[in-house]
């Protein structure tokens, strides 16, 4: 490829590589900087390797490689400092309970929940029953499988609704 075509491919899949890389720095927000830093070498590496012949998509031919860019970094993290890499993972006694069941005895309220979050005027924009999965499932941590059985919807069904009442809200906050 020459030195302006993936010139070109940089410019045009910047932006994809670095929300590829703020996936896994919410995650692992320590590790932003190493994420974006890995994300962007590598955007320029596949961009000089690419070739249409083998994959028309440059976007099909750069995620994989993005990801193992972002594994890398967390291989390297792990080796260098394993004691910050495991805190992510080893839950305390304190920290196993999710942060929004912290009432004794009893789950928070979803109206609670909302208002805490200041997400009031966005699940607003949603009919009350997407509203109250997209809050089962980010708020209190519900997994698909437990809002589905409750709803009485396959799991895939109820995935796709949390999915398009995200992307709504997500449409409704001017994010993305």
């Amino acid at each position: 490829m020459t030195a302006p075509d993936a010139a070109e491919l940089v410019t045009n899949y910047w932006h994809f590589a670095l929300k590829r890389a703020n996936r896994f720095a919410a995650r692992f927000p320590h590790l932003a900087g190493e994420f974006e830093s890995a994300a962007i070498a590598e955007l320029w590496r596949s961009a000089t390797i690419y070739d249409p012949a083998r994959c028309p998509r440059f976007a099909t031919h750069l995620a994989p490689r993005l990801r193992w860019a972002f594994i890398r970094v967390l291989r390297s993290e792990m080796s260098q400092s394993p004691n910050s890499f495991a805190a992510q993972w080893s839950p305390t006694p304190k920290s196993d309970t999710h942060p929004l069941d912290a009432a004794p005895g009893r789950f928070p309220d979803p109206a609670d929940v909302v208002e805490r979050l200041d997400l009031a005027p966005l699940l607003a924009t949603l009919p009350p029953d997407r509203a109250d999965a997209v809050v089962r499932t980010i708020g209190y941590g519900e997994t698909h499988e437990s809002v589905a059985a409750s709803r009485g919807l396959s799991r895939a069904r109820t995935g796709q609704i949390i999915e398009q009442s995200l992307c709504a809200l997500r449409t409704a906050a001017g994010v993305e």
